[in-house]
């Protein structure tokens, strides 16, 4: 069963993505409601996907927790967000694979993106 980590710190939000991400077959491994929290996270779970807030407060933003995982661990990323798709890849520049679903979003779109993320999901050592 795929594992997914849950970076969003609006709690109405994480609470829907977990609630989906079980009715979809997949398994919520942990929620972090800050960057810094979702890199520590990804490294101690070691999540097939992480969903990922761009707005996460603290020190470290989603998008620069995002660069951190993707170069360190390798595992994709989901981008969860307000912002466009060219204010986010304006922003995340090399960071790769990513994904994007806006907020709002629906329950086709999460699937989907994380479908696609699995698809491609480059081999981990």
């Amino acid at each position: 069963m795929p594992r997914i980590l849950v970076a969003e710190d609006e709690v109405v939000i994480c609470l829907q993505l977990k609630k989906w991400l079980r009715k979809m077959g997949y398994l919520p491994v942990g929620q972090a409601v800050t960057g810094r929290e979702a890199l520590k996270m990804a490294k101690e779970l070691r999540p097939d996907v992480i969903l990922m807030d761009v707005g996460m407060p603290g020190d470290l933003d989603g998008i620069a927790a995002a660069k951190i995982i993707t170069q360190e661990l390798n595992i994709p990323i989901i981008f969860v967000t307000g912002y466009t798709k060219d204010q986010v890849s304006e922003k995340t520049g090399s960071i790769a694979p990513v994904r994007h679903i806006d907020k709002p979003f629906s329950y086709l779109d999460v699937k989907n993106a994380i479908e696609v993320a699995l698809a491609v999901e480059p081999a981990r050592g």
